[in-house]
């Protein structure tokens, strides 16, 4: 089996993204408790500590949410590369003769070069059979009268 798997642009970017805010978010946070006795109310470096206070966990949150759709979108690209393959596998074989064109007068086609034809290709969800198993209604039934 030979997988050709393209690098997405996207997908790489929300690994960056994601890696990015939860660094940054926790070393913010480290710095911010290293200022925890400096400064007055009215000074810059408590302004900075008050907005990391509240932005930090935020980012550290949406790093891990970033990660977490990296993961989903990863997981949906590989169900959706197996689906193809097992629709690949299941298309019934053409023969090369039956897909090339002829310049011949529209006629009535013959069941010959209607059965080599392709299928059409089927985007609905896959059916599975089910067994038609016997109802046993024995567990609602009333004793019988004694």
């Amino acid at each position: 089996m030979n997988h050709h798997s393209r690098v997405n642009p996207f997908e790489i970017a929300l690994w960056v993204l994601g890696a990015v805010l939860i660094v940054g978010g926790i070393a913010s946070s480290a710095w911010a408790i290293g200022r925890l006795g400096g400064g007055g109310p009215n000074s810059a470096g408590f302004v900075a500590t008050q907005l990391i206070y509240t932005v930090a966990p935020a980012a550290v949150t949406a790093g891990l949410v970033a990660i977490v759709a990296a993961l989903a979108f990863r997981a949906a690209m590989l169900v959706v590369a197996r689906r193809a393959a097992s629709l690949a596998e299941e298309a019934p074989l053409v023969e090369p003769s039956a897909t090339t064109v002829t310049m011949e007068a529209p006629g009535p086609a013959s069941s010959a070069e209607s059965a080599l034809r392709e299928a059409p290709l089927s985007f609905d969800p896959p059916r599975f059979r089910q067994r038609q198993r016997a109802i046993d209604h024995s567990a609602f039934k009333r004793p019988g009268a004694e």
